[in-house]
């Protein structure tokens, strides 16, 4: 993501003189920011931040006077474009549920350099920035959907969650669930969340820096709510919600996600959400293959490289079906597919003993351009063979069962192998 030169405007609450003075101090060099106000209490805070629009709010968490939590309880309510960082001098369980429950971006402990501070500053910005790309020159929110989101409990939902997994690495998985979950927000009009399980790498591939995950919410998994859960939330400008398993992408040392705290997660965006996306790490282990019980559809993803790798996602398909979730709830989905490739329609269709409706054309340069560039094939490309499948396969996503691909009869849909066997 390339910096933005954007001026990034902050309000200091914080008894300190001698913090506002180190910071300001700090702010003579290149960096892009000012401080633009400076508060003692929690009346002060609150007007002053309608009054001077500020970006990040950086609020003592000790003050007495500032009342840090209520305070920013009462600035987030109202859906504003700004961000806050917390200040305390010793953290605890309570303080982070409490930061969480309020949707604070950050907390950082005393004491704080005015460097460490500042670089906190940058990421808060680019995180408000990613949900309110038009910041304080958005129209402000209506009455009725300002606090929406702090007021949803988390009872059992309607929210639908759909399952991303494969048998083998390097299927193309997580390129699949990106772009599938943001043609979900894009094409289907549908509040969705991307859950990436896997190696956190669908941050890259939406071009965002999430700075919190999943990981930050194991601690206080008992006592979780739809404000916990919102704020390890990234926000992509086509209305997308990333929930990642990690803030580093490509991690590879994540630790199992605990299957009561996935399901707790899962339950709580079923409230706001019309579309949970789960990218599910390679599974091993029951602990982590009852990750797809959580899911009302499974779209397990293949290739048709090698008979070997078919047989063993086959037999992987046979694990799931047979212990975690039903065959009429799974889909196999053919992934880079070539017309020219040696194994045959036949060949496919009799190693998974069903038929395979879902087959994604093999388009190497899109899927490549797409993610250096940071932009999802299905927005840089919509009208792509790729994209379009994809696209097809969000409208079934969203319940249009006329999307599903019909079988070869030569009249409906595309049968990738040409003509049916």
């Amino acid at each position: 993501m390339a910096e933005s030169t954007e001026e990034t405007r902050i309000l200091i609450a914080h008894l300190d003189t001698g913090l506002f003075a180190e910071i300001d101090e700090a702010l003579v060099d290149e960096r892009v920011m000012r401080i633009v106000a400076r508060t003692t209490n929690a009346d002060q805070t609150i007007s002053v931040t309608s009054e001077v629009k500020p970006d990040v709010i950086v609020i003592d968490g000790d003050a007495l006077e500032l009342d840090a939590i209520h305070t920013l309880e009462k600035i987030f309510v109202q859906d504003l474009p700004v961000g806050s960082i917390i200040l305390w001098a010793a953290q605890d369980n309570d303080s982070i549920r409490a930061a969480m429950r309020v949707g604070a971006e950050d907390f950082l402990i005393k004491p704080v350099d005015p460097e460490t501070l500042l670089t906190a500053v940058d990421e808060v910005f680019k995180v408000v920035r990613e949900k309110f790309p038009d910041g304080w020159a958005a129209p402000p929110p209506s009455p009725a959907d300002a606090g929406a989101t702090q007021d949803a409990t988390a009872a059992p939902g309607a929210g639908k969650a759909t399952g991303i997994c494969s048998g083998k690495a390097g299927v193309g998985k997580t390129t699949l669930a990106t772009n599938l979950a943001i043609a979900l927000a894009k094409y289907e009009g549908s509040k969705t969340t991307l859950v990436d399980l896997d190696h956190s790498d669908a941050a890259v591939l939406l071009n965002i820096r999430p700075a919190r995950s999943l990981k930050d919410l194991a601690q206080i998994a008992d006592e979780l709510d739809v404000g916990m859960v919102n704020s390890c939330m990234a926000h992509h400008k086509e209305g997308l919600n990333l929930l990642p398993g990690s803030t580093d992408p490509g991690a590879e040392d994540l630790d199992v996600i605990p299957f009561a705290l996935l399901e707790r997660v899962v339950n709580i965006l079923r409230q706001t959400q019309d579309h949970i996306v789960i990218l599910l790490p390679m599974l091993h282990g029951d602990e982590q293959l009852r990750y797809i019980e959580l899911c009302d559809m499974v779209y397990l993803v293949a290739t048709d490289h090698n008979l070997l790798d078919l047989k063993g996602t086959k037999t992987f398909l046979d694990t799931i079906t047979r212990k975690h979730v039903g065959e009429d709830r799974t889909h196999v989905v053919l992934n880079q597919h070539s017309k020219d490739g040696f194994v045959s329609s036949e060949d496919v269709e009799k190693t998974f003993g069903r038929k395979i409706r879902w087959v994604l054309p093999d388009d190497q340069k899109l899927v490549t351009d797409s993610i250096n560039m940071g932009v999802p094939f299905v927005l840089k490309e919509p009208k792509n063979p790729l994209s379009a499948m994809v696209i097809q396969l969000a409208a079934f996503t969203g319940g249009n069962e006329d999307a599903l691909p019909a079988e070869a009869d030569g009249k409906h849909g595309w049968w990738p192998f040409g003509k049916k066997h």
